[in-house]
């Protein structure tokens, strides 16, 4: 596991790794109706970061770095355990799927995708922090030089 610097490093938009990396732009605090999703108080740090790699095709996979959260797909659907759970990836706005480990393959993506992943709980309610879910939102943009 990567250490807690490199969550720091991922937040800033550093990389140190070799393959080609999507630029990062946090593009806008989403703000939730409360009747759109049932949230619950994360109660401690939770925190977590993503970064989006390319492979030497179009696909690209989402790296996702979390502290204080296990991912415990065996438990979906059971009763909450702090700290515990999954994360769910929207891509454009639109729920595409439940992510259950760090790893996560998307394929191919568009730049100027919107990205954004939530961390929920074993029983599907999303983590919050002081009313506001826990979450990540980038937009993919294309970092090669012209």
């Amino acid at each position: 596991m990567v250490g807690f610097g490199y969550l720091l490093a991922l937040q800033f938009g550093l990389s140190t790794g070799a393959h080609h990396h999507a630029h990062h732009e946090h593009k806008k605090q989403i703000i939730h109706k409360e009747s759109d999703i049932k949230l619950i108080e994360v109660g401690k740090d939770v925190v977590f970061d993503f970064e989006l790699v390319q492979d030497d095709t179009e696909d690209w996979s989402i790296f996702l770095e979390t502290k204080d959260f296990k991912f415990t797909p065996a438990n979906i659907g059971e009763v909450h355990v702090l700290g515990e759970g999954y994360a769910y990836l929207f891509i454009d706005g639109v729920k595409h799927s439940r992510i259950y480990s760090n790893w996560h393959y998307l394929g191919p993506l568009k730049y100027g995708s919107e990205i954004r992943i939530t961390l929920n709980s074993n029983d599907h309610r999303t983590y919050s922090k002081k009313g506001m879910p826990v979450e990540r939102v980038y937009i993919l943009e294309d970092n090669k030089e012209n």
